[in-house]
């Protein structure tokens, strides 16, 4: 059921939106809570059924054929914000060697791989392929890639206007040398300045206890 509905949503996103769009922002929430309320208020054959046929995980399992569609349509755009629907890893990964994103300026993206269960290899990955990227996006002022559930939440901010980037979230994580060197390359290009590098946790616990929902607790808008 899930890749027939990722398949209209690659069709809406890649044929059905007006050429002269500007400015996309979709935002795909699901209740994990409630997810689990559910399945423990029903009969566990039918409960089974239900999340076999649907999506069975309680994080929402991206696809690729969705994450390429964004890619492309990205290139006619100046804002794609994009919570829970794309995979950022699938985004850069569908970024052609020959695209230039001559006018975005503003990028959000989600990414279930920015976990602490997950490996410090598996998210400096993708925070060195963002960057790598960001070297085809002359205009680009910010970047997010970010990820939020229940009792943890990370965000990974670049901001131009600073020649910044700035790890925040529940939990530590070191950049890697690579990371360091490919947002490097983006700062020396396009901010002609030195990168800056921050961390922070001060909105964190607020961004936990309200839902993920709360994106603006994020400070991504800062």
């Amino acid at each position: 059921m899930q890749a027939a509905v990722d398949n209209e949503y690659h069709k809406l996103v890649t044929s059905h939106l007006p050429m002269n769009l500007k400015k996309v922002s979709v935002f795909e929430d699901f209740n994990e809570t409630l997810l689990s309320i559910f399945e423990n208020s029903v009969n566990p054959s039918i409960a089974d059924f239900l999340f076999d046929e649907m999506n069975p995980d309680r994080v929402r399992v991206t696809s690729r054929q969705v994450a390429e569609g964004f890619a492309a349509r990205s290139l006619g755009l100046e804002q794609l914000s994009v919570a829970f629907m794309v995979e950022a890893q699938y985004f850069m990964d569908a970024a052609k060697k020959n695209w230039t994103w001559h006018e975005l300026r503003s990028l959000s993206l989600t990414s279930r791989l920015m976990s602490r269960e997950s490996s410090s290899q598996v998210i400096s990955r993708l925070l060195r392929d963002a960057g790598a990227v960001a070297l085809r996006m002359p205009k680009l002022e910010t970047m997010n890639i970010w990820n939020g559930a229940q009792g943890e939440a990370c965000a990974f901010m670049y901001r131009q206007k600073d020649s910044s980037i700035t790890w925040r979230g529940t939990w530590e994580l070191r950049l890697s040398h690579d990371v360091l060197q490919s947002w490097k390359k983006v700062v020396a290009r396009f901010a002609r300045d030195e990168l800056r590098v921050r961390h922070s946790t001060a909105w964190v616990r607020d961004f936990v206890s309200r839902g993920r929902d709360s994106s603006f607790g994020f400070g991504l808008c800062d």
